[in-house]
This record gives structure tokens, C-alpha cells and sequence, in this order.
């Protein structure tokens, strides 16, 4: 499977396969594994931002960068640039499963008091899965047609014919 294969199957895919599954809370349903969803996007946010670099998929020391390139780049993403969510979400919620402080991951419906993205009255950012996630998604088929347009933007890595091989493990 190419790199723009992997962005539509796996990462849009199977998330949005994940963010359907629903949960029942008070009277409402929302996403059931949406803890999980921040994970996975703030791990998402980055491998789209390595679409931008020239650097090979693996090369140490790009985490930060692709993912502040991806926030700049992309569009449905920028309204986070300025938020220092490398540290308070991508760092926290990959190294030790956890937000940094100064972060708050909820559903539209939990109540929370002034439920908005920032509380500037405490300093805190306040995530809600429903418009992250479809936040998210618009950013990957916003990348995914900067590669059917072929973008100059889009760095010569993402072309190649395989980017990640599918298959049984004593196929790989």
C-alpha cells in the first residue's frame, strides 16, 4: 500500500471506524473509545506532517517538527498551531498515555464547566473529541488531495509504490 492509501485505509479508515462506535451517556451517544481517539490523532497529526519533509519515514528527531508542519499546513488544522498541543497532548498521550497539565480531553456532552476550546481564565485547553476528530479528518483528505494534485508541497517520498506492506507477519 502507498503512503496516500495508508492515509485513507488506516489512519481516516480505521479511526473513523473507531470514532463510530458508540457509547450510551445520559441520552445521547458519543464516541465510546474517544480517550483512545486522542492518542491515535495526536500520533496521526504527525505522520501526516511527514508528507512535508524530505527526510526518510524513520529519521530520528522529526516528531515535533512534522507535527507543527502539519498544523501549519494543513488548514483544518491551524486553528491549533498556536496551542503548544505537541507537548500538552502528542508527548503526553504517547510517552506515558497521558495529557500534559494544562490540557483537557472530553466529549461535547460531559459536562464541564464553560465547555469551550480555551479557558484563559485558568489557562487551561480544553479538547472535545467530536470537533477534533472531525477537525482531523478534514486535514486527512485535505492532504490526501494535495497528493492527487501533486503539490509541491508534497515531498517525492510519499509517491513510491509501497509504503507499508499489509500481510501476514511470516509475509513480511
Amino acid at each position: 500500500m502507498n503512503y496516500k492509501e495508508f492515509v485513507e485505509k488506516v489512519i481516516l479508515g480505521d479511526l473513523t471506524s473507531l470514532y463510530n462506535i458508540p457509547v450510551k451517556a445520559r441520552d445521547d451517544l458519543r464516541p465510546a473509545f474517544r480517550y483512545h481517539l486522542f492518542i491515535l490523532i495526536s500520533i496521526g497529526i504527525e505522520a501526516l506532517g511527514a508528507a512535508f519533509d524530505d527526510e526518510e519515514w524513520f529519521k530520528d528527531r522529526m516528531s515535533s517538527v512534522r507535527f507543527n508542519v502539519a498544523l501549519e499546513k494543513l488548514k483544518a488544522l491551524n486553528k491549533y498551531k498556536d496551542k503548544c498541543l505537541y507537548n500538552k497532548l502528542r508527548c503526553g498521550m504517547a510517552h506515558v498515555y497521558l495529557p500534559s497539565p494544562g490540557l483537557s480531553l472530553n466529549s461535547k456532552l460531559e459536562t464541564y464547566p464553560h465547555n469551550k476550546i480555551i479557558r484563559h481564565d485558568i489557562g487551561l485547553l480544553n479538547l472535545q473529541i467530536e470537533p477534533f476528530f472531525l477537525d482531523f479528518k478534514l486535514a486527512c483528505n485535505e492532504l490526501i488531495k494535495k497528493i492527487n494534485d501533486h503539490d509541491p508541497e508534497i515531498k517525492k517520498k510519499v509517491y513510491r509504490d509501497e509504503f507499508f506492506k499489509v500481510g501476514k507477519v511470516e509475509d513480511l
